[in-house]
């Protein structure tokens, strides 16, 4: 007969069998080699620090953060107005000529009408004249354009008197000594000795000076 084998306690441990054994070493050596690898690398990353030196903190530029309405501010925002400083803006007036500007100026708007009247042309005009004496300038040259004519002035004498100046208008008065020439096809006229006396208006415009009027008297050359 068949002896009967003791019945096993459930609550004592399982036997130990050989298989039991193998897979706790197992586990055993890989945990302990996990905590290597784990040492290994806190060390070198110690030994890293202390090579480059403490690490510097970066600090990141703070953000300003916008102001949250709540719903009832978000309804009325598009009716509130935010008060910004207005830049103020100077606008420097044009200095105003002195007295040698004047006189150059006034040189080259006569060097300027010498060029328009002998090539029937109101270019060179253009930079230093505008407003009625531009206008005036215009007729004359379509005028002897259309009589096929060219004029040819020769400035012989210039002479200024003190200018006047009257907010934003120069008036400078000038004695003008003049030989014209008229050219018609290939026959030119004999020369003619003329004398004026010119009032020349100055007008700013821009940075500029221009001549907008020239009010003008002949006068008796033999004075």
């Amino acid at each position: 007969m068949q002896a009967r084998g003791i019945p096993r306690n459930p609550n004592s441990p399982p036997p130990v069998t050989p298989a039991s054994i193998q897979a706790h070493w197992s586990r055993t050596v890989v945990l302990v080699l996990l905590l290597l690898l784990i040492g290994y690398a806190l060390r070198t990353q110690s030994a890293q620090r202390d090579r480059s030196g403490p690490a510097l903190a970066v600090i990141q530029p703070v953000t300003p953060l916008r102001p949250v309405l709540s719903h009832a501010q978000s309804q009325l925002a598009p009716a509130i107005s935010i008060a910004r400083p207005v830049p103020t803006i100077r606008v420097e007036a044009s200095p105003v000529p002195s007295g040698v500007q004047l006189h150059e100026l006034l040189l080259r708007v006569n060097m300027a009408f010498m060029r328009a009247r002998a090539t029937v042309d109101i270019a060179p005009l253009r930079a230093v004249a505008t407003s009625s004496w531009l206008k005036q300038e215009q007729a004359q040259i379509d005028m002897l354009r259309n009589s096929g004519q060219t004029q040819h002035w020769k400035l012989l004498k210039l002479e200024f008197q003190p200018a006047s100046i009257h907010d934003d208008r120069i008036a400078v008065t000038t004695t003008e000594r003049w030989n014209v020439t008229v050219q018609t096809g290939s026959s030119t006229s004999p020369a003619a000795l003329s004398c004026y006396t010119e009032q020349y208006t100055l007008v700013q415009q821009g940075s500029a000076w221009l001549v907008g009027q020239i009010d003008f008297e002949e006068t008796d050359c033999a004075e």
